[in-house]
């Protein structure tokens, strides 16, 4: 649960600066973090769950594994703005690349 609230942040952190163009505050520092944290509980919780029983194990690694796709592709949605890691201010163009600006 925890796994899948940090993804939900990373993805809410950039939201609206992935989905309209234009100069906005640049928030991929925080989604970056929720991000790695996310990995690395998931990550836990698979070492956990490879000491219990066979059927916690499966169920772990089903859950885990979905949660582990769906971090790869937020890190591929991710990798362009962090470009911008020392900016405060990022610009979406119409082409979906990013410009970094400081205010």
């Amino acid at each position: 649960m925890l796994v899948a609230l940090l993804l939900l942040f990373s993805f809410i952190f950039t939201m609206e600066q992935e989905s309209t163009p234009g100069l906005r505050d640049n928030l991929s520092g925080l989604a970056l973090f929720a991000l790695v944290l996310g990995i690395g509980t998931a990550l836990c919780a698979l070492a956990v769950a490879a000491r219990g029983s066979e059927v916690l194990q499966v169920t772990a690694g089903l859950v885990c594994g979905l949660l582990l796709l769906a971090a790869a592709y937020r890190a591929y949605t991710l990798a362009p703005m962090l470009k911008c890691w020392s900016s405060n201010s990022t610009a979406r163009g119409q082409d979906g690349s990013y410009t970094c600006y400081d205010r």
